[in-house]
């Protein structure tokens, strides 16, 4: 008696693909789920699994023969762009295309003031300025002839000074309007956007340090002067490089107490003394008088003074008080003024305490080992030897911050070459100023090492409730402790893990954090748990590891809307896609391939989802492209599933069609010459006698066109077409020219590409001329590079009476496959024997199938073996989804 057939359901691919060393793991829970192959296939939280729409051509880069990255900046969910990184240069990308000139371009003029990326025209070309300058006519001439301000091309673009190989390790963070962008070798720099076409880079403005640990040596160093531009700093031992230019000193001398007597016998001024910050000074007054004194002091060396205490008497009173003007940061001074004068000489001693001051100079050339020029930033206590100094921190000898991030309102800095394991942040609400008081202030800068016993330099800082700090050894926490405000005096550093981290920007997804450890080829999370009170986390990269054995992860970026996907770039330019949802166990991990290699990922908000944006080398060209958004509609015709793809598709919008012998269409500035061919759908009205309507989903002959308007013919016999017993135009509607010639493709010249053609795949051509011809004309075409979809579920595994399923004979008789939306697709037990899936129902002969959904049942031809595979793969440029699989199996043999 033949064994009885039994039907096994797949509802879900939650799993992802497993690695092979996994295959018999029957007693995993998300066996049942996992997939042997899940390529060109991305799973959703729902569990269902679709083929990845393809990658729209956008742009090739500007050095095509060099690396470049391409960076999200959001502005508002509204308003994003990508960022063109390549060798000193930024091209800037919104709305699915290439920021360049506007189409009203001025003139270029005398006089004229103008900034980097301005456009001018000349004798019809578009010139770029590359300089800021007033347009003079000599110097600064028109172009061509001034090379030197102008380049003619109309690509908006800002200059940088980051060549190729300096690209991978731009660490960025924004806030605003401003990107900031930080590497070791350079000063931070801050990208300013103005508007689309005036983007600015400048300098990261860095005041008042941050400075290393004070000179624990006899060297002394010698200012000399106090103040002003181009001063000397002498030092007592050779400590200087040439590339301390850049430079931050911090020179500290105690100035002793001053003292000034004053005699008035009239309202006059007293001659000021320096009093230091939180120090104070004294007010005695001696005799007999009647009058009015006051304290003053001044903030600008005795330009403006303020009152700060008055006193009076009436030949009845002295003063024997004091004071200290707390909220002052810097050393001031002081003075006794009478502003009013009765009898009597008003004998003053004013007096200040000894203080310490700072002073602050920034090194502008080097002279030799003993000797810089400097300019002073803050004014210096005195021209004589000091060993108690401070070199900054950062500069192009010590390098500068690898890492960047905000927390608390602060601006915070990591690891440069010679503090690899320091964090500064900025003063609250001041991103510039890294000084600090004496005594210390909550809102004065700080400055932390971790105390790690290994020399982990710090790789990401991450702000999640806490700033986590993700080094190449381990994982911190930088929290403010029971305060809940983190101040220089109020910090905590502990230790969370020791995985460590590799240098890919991790992505923040909810409050958990996904990073790559150290040598690329490990994913994990990290969430703060309530119960141990410290972070912790996941391998996520295990089930599917071998999708990064003898690879590295080299980019990552996270698009949240629709399907909470982490796209990640492997370094061998195949793309990997993690379904992250964590709260609902989802893990599911997938990868893609395209004709190239993908060298750089990112993500901007879009149009109700997350735009993903990639670099990409194909052959020896390297284009920017877009993910395109899946499913916009369920039109066959609007389906995009071809890499480095473009669309034919330019809707003219119907606003009336007359009720006459020869209707009139009306569509404003339509562009259509008499005899082309045009295709209408969309519109509302305009129906016969049986409610079908007379121009939607039909084809026409273009004929007594104007500008504005024309008439249709019927293209087999030339005849017009009717309008007048049809019901009147309401509204909408649409008309596509039909062409047979397809543009555009120069960046595909020479390769095979796949055509969808009005809905209906055609045969392949080959680019020639930056073009294909179809045989028949059609009004929505993409063409493209052709990619296979697979999906292969693991073996099925059944318990029987005696045992588990593995290892024993079986075959698939058929399938059961639950789509969604979908077109097309093979099925069969390996690559080599697929059968072609076949959905039409009721459609018209000739016209493209529609989109299915439900239950298609396809026979199998396969052999009793032990664990029967099968594959589904779509190599069609049509959407697949996949909601559930059901293999038809026959148990023994």
């Amino acid at each position: 008696m033949p064994a009885t057939p039994v039907h096994i359901i797949k509802p879900t691919f939650a799993g992802g693909e497993f690695a092979p060393s996994l295959y018999s793991r029957v007693d995993l829970q998300r066996f049942q789920t996992g997939c042997k192959t899940l390529r060109n296939f991305y799973v959703h939280p729902h569990g269902g699994a679709s083929n990845r729409p393809g990658f729209q051509y956008i742009a090739s880069t500007k050095t095509e023969a060099k690396k470049a990255r391409v960076v999200g900046f959001e502005y508002s969910i509204e308003q994003a762009y990508i960022l063109e990184f390549g060798e000193y240069y930024i091209r800037f990308y919104m709305d699915g295309g290439q920021i360049v000139a506007p189409g009203t371009t001025a003139a270029w003029g005398s006089g004229v003031v103008y900034h980097i990326g301005d456009f001018v025209v000349v004798s019809a070309v578009v010139y770029r300025s590359k300089t800021d300058h007033t347009s003079n006519g000599t110097t600064h001439n028109t172009p061509p002839g001034n090379a030197t301000d102008w380049e003619a091309s109309n690509i908006y673009e800002i200059a940088t000074p980051w060549d190729e190989n300096d690209l991978v390790d731009l660490q960025f963070t924004q806030s605003a309007d401003v990107l900031y962008v930080a590497h070791p070798d350079f000063c931070t720099r801050a990208i300013s956007r103005y508007s689309h076409t005036y983007w600015d880079i400048t300098y990261f403005p860095f005041v008042n340090g941050p400075f290393q640990l004070p000179n624990t040596t006899a060297t002394t160093i010698t200012p000399s002067a106090v103040s002003g531009t181009g001063i000397t700093l002498t030092a007592s031992t050779s400590i200087f490089a040439a590339t301390n230019v850049g430079s931050l000193y911090k020179l500290e001398h105690y100035i002793a107490g001053q003292s000034q007597t004053e005699a008035f016998t009239g309202v006059a001024n007293g001659t000021g003394i320096k009093c230091g910050a939180g120090a104070s000074w004294r007010i005695i007054s001696h005799g007999t008088w009647t009058g009015k004194i006051r304290v003053e002091k001044s903030n600008d060396g005795g330009t403006t003074w303020y009152a700060v205490r008055s006193f009076s008497s009436a030949n009845d009173n002295n003063i024997n008080t004091y004071g200290a003007e707390t909220d002052e940061d810097a050393p001031f001074l002081v003075r006794v003024a009478c502003y009013g004068y009765s009898s009597g000489t008003i004998n003053v001693d004013l007096t200040t305490d000894g203080f310490w001051q700072t002073g602050i100079a920034k090194v502008t050339a080097y002279t030799s080992g003993t000797a810089v020029t400097a300019d002073v930033l803050t004014e210096i206590g005195a021209a004589a030897a000091t060993k108690y100094w401070s070199e900054g921190s950062w500069s192009p000898r010590r390098g500068f911050p690898a890492t960047l991030t905000f927390y608390q309102d602060r601006f915070a800095f990591a690891c440069t070459e010679k503090e690899p394991q320091t964090t500064w942040l900025s003063k609250s609400s001041n991103y510039i100023d890294f000084g600090r008081s004496e005594p210390l202030l909550d809102d004065d800068g700080v400055t932390e090492n971790l105390p790690s016993r290994k020399m982990n330099a710090i790789r990401h800082l991450v702000p999640v409730g806490e700033m986590l700090a993700l080094t190449s050894g381990g994982e911190w926490s930088i929290s403010p402790g029971q305060s809940g405000v983190l101040t220089p005096t109020s910090k905590v550093q502990k230790q969370q893990g020791e995985r460590g981290s590799s240098k890919v920007r991790p992505v923040v997804i909810g409050n958990r954090v996904i990073y790559v450890q150290p040598m690329g080829t490990v994913v994990r999370d990290l969430v703060y748990d309530d119960s141990s009170a410290s972070y912790t986390g996941d391998p996520l990269s295990i089930l599917s590891n071998h999708l990064f054995q003898n690879h590295t992860i080299v980019d990552m970026a996270y698009a949240q809307e629709p399907d909470s996907i982490v796209w990640m770039v492997r370094d061998d330019g195949v793309l990997l896609s993690l379904t992250y949802l964590r709260e609902q166990e989802m893990v599911a991990w997938t990868w893609h391939d395209t004709q190239g290699t993908v060298e750089s990922i990112a993500t901007i908000p879009g149009d109700g989802y997350n735009e993903v944006w990639i670099l990409v080398k194909r052959g020896t060209h390297r284009y920017i492209e877009r993910l395109k958004p899946r499913m916009v509609s369920i039109d066959i015709k609007d389906q995009f599933f071809l890499d480095s793809g473009i669309s034919y598709d330019n809707p003219v919008d119907i606003t009336g069609i007359s009720k006459a012998a020869q209707g009139v269409v009306t569509a404003a500035d339509h562009g259509f010459i008499n005899g082309d061919l045009v295709d209408i759908e969309g519109v509302e009205g305009v129906l016969d006698a049986e409610g079908v309507s007379v121009v939607n989903d039909l084809r026409f002959e273009v004929s007594d066109k104007t500008t504005h308007t024309f008439k249709l013919k019927d293209p087999d016999d030339g005849t017009y077409i009717d309008t007048s017993a049809a019901t009147a135009y309401t509204e909408l509607g649409h008309a596509r020219k039909a062409a047979t010639v397809i543009t555009g493709l120069t960046h595909l010249e020479g390769m095979t590409v796949k055509i969808l053609a009005d809905g209906s795949v055609i045969d392949d051509q080959v680019v020639t001329g930056g073009s294909i011809t179809l045989t028949i004309p059609a009004s929505r075409v993409h063409v493209g590079l052709g990619y296979y979809s697979d999906l292969e579920p693991l073996d099925i595994e059944v318990q029987q009476p005696d045992g588990t399923l593995q290892g024993r004979m079986s075959r698939i008789s058929g399938i059961k496959i639950r789509f969604l939306q979908s077109s097309g697709g093979l099925i069969g037990p390996n690559e080599d024997h697929l059968d072609e899936i076949v959905q039409r129902t009721d459609e018209p002969a000739g016209s493209p199938e529609e989109l299915q959904s439900g239950f298609h049942v396809q026979p199998i031809s396969g052999d009793y073996t032990a664990g029967p595979p099968f594959l589904f793969r779509q190599e069609d440029p049509l959407p697949v989804t996949i909601l559930a699989l059901i293999p038809i199996l026959t148990i023994g043999g």
